[in-house]
C-alpha cells in the first residue's frame, strides 16, 4: 500500500479506482459523494493523520463493500468513501 500523501482528498467509488479531488469537500459536496449522511472516521497510516469520510447509513443501506478504501483505512468500509489529509482534513 503507498503511503498518503501529506495534503489529499482522495474519492474512493465501491466500483472505480480513487480519484484525487481538487479540494477540501464542503458537507453538501461530501454527502454527495458519499450518497448520504456523512460520518468521520479518524486513522493514521504511516503517521499521517487522516480521516475517512463515509456514508453512516452504508450498513442499513446495504452498500457494497469498498475493498480498496477498506484496506486503506485498516477497517471494513461500505459505499463510496472520501479520505482526506493534512490541510484538507476536516476540523
Amino acid at each position: 500500500m503507498r503511503p498518503l500523501g501529506r495534503n489529499v482528498a482522495l474519492h474512493f467509488p465501491v466500483d472505480g479506482v480513487a480519484v484525487q479531488l481538487d479540494k477540501k469537500p464542503t458537507l453538501a459536496e461530501a454527502q454527495q459523494l458519499v450518497e448520504g449522511y456523512v460520518e468521520l472516521i479518524n486513522f493514521t497510516l504511516d503517521g499521517v493523520r487522516a480521516q475517512a469520510l463515509v456514508n453512516e447509513d452504508g450498513l442499513l443501506k446495504r452498500m457494497p463493500p469498498n475493498m480498496a478504501a477498506s484496506l486503506l483505512v485498516g477497517r471494513s468500509l461500505v459505499g463510496p468513501v472520501i479520505v482526506l489529509t493534512g490541510t484538507r482534513r476536516w476540523k
